[in-house]
């Protein structure tokens, strides 16, 4: 499916507006709750590539949190080759201090160490698709801007503000109705959020058309019922004149061979 993505802060909104939530104590939770009700979705996000020039000093890079796939480090025009955090003392121990060797770099928990005291940094590498919020103050996951996806995540937290305990006037976890049982609408409208994400717009429909259309040997075959001696039915395709060819086929091969007159 391809679709736009917009910021989980809309989910985030949506719960505030139409559920008329009062509390706040859950919003440092809900990035990790919207990335949990995608993968109840099966939706896994893809991993967008990001070119980000970065300052550092005293010898290390602070990566990026939502980095996920480092590509590659350039400093002063030089890519830098990855090595390990004992190689990397190694090697600097065998050359000599004096004579360090600027092309390598390692990591140790987030951090990069390279041969360079200070500088800017142009990294590039793979990561989660997360906007920062500077009025929450924290990355949220994008989300595919399909209103059944959505609407899906939205009754997904809900769900779990009220199993933390939170009283709400007209949702409860323990209502035999569907309209005001958040766990009940949640995993009934699972499975259309699902196709809704996986469904396939005008462009994707045009390219399935044509690539049919490529694999289809004769496009006016048509289906043939041919029964078996024991009576058992086979549906074959087959195509259009087949059986004419196969009698005309045969009638050769009695003339050429002299075979005996066959029934049909």
């Amino acid at each position: 499916m391809i679709y736009n993505f917009v910021s989980g802060k809309h989910i985030i909104g949506k719960i505030y507006d139409e559920f008329n939530i009062k509390t706040r104590d859950w919003e440092n939770r809900a990035p990790e709750w919207i990335a949990n009700g995608l993968k109840h979705l099966n939706i896994n996000l893809s991993w967008k590539e990001e070119v980000e020039k970065i300052k550092f000093d005293n010898y290390t890079i602070n990566l990026p949190c939502n980095l996920r796939v480092l590509r590659s480090i350039v400093i002063d025009n030089t890519k830098l080759n990855r090595t390990t955090t004992s190689g990397h003392k190694m090697f600097n121990e065998i050359i000599g201090e004096h004579s360090r060797d600027l092309r390598f770099y390692s990591i140790d928990d987030g951090k990069v160490t390279v041969e360079i005291k200070s500088g800017e940094a142009t990294v590039v590498y793979w990561k989660v698709p997360l906007d920062w919020d500077d009025v929450l103050g924290m990355w949220i996951p994008r989300v595919p801007d399909v209103p059944d996806v959505i609407d899906n995540i939205a009754w997904y937290i809900l769900r779990i503000i009220l199993a933390r305990g939170y009283q709400h006037s007209v949702y409860n976890l323990n209502s035999p109705n569907e309209l005001t049982n958040p766990h009940l609408q949640w995993s009934r409208g699972r499975k259309r959020a699902r196709m809704a994400a996986k469904s396939m717009d005008s462009e994707q429909r045009k390219i399935m058309a044509e690539t049919l259309s490529k694999f289809v040997a004769n496009p006016h075959a048509d289906v043939e019922e041919l029964f078996a001696p024991s009576g058992r039915t086979d549906r074959r395709i087959r195509p259009s004149g087949w059986r004419e060819d196969l009698i005309n086929s045969l009638e050769k091969s009695k003339e050429d061979h002299k075979w005996s007159e066959i029934e049909w």
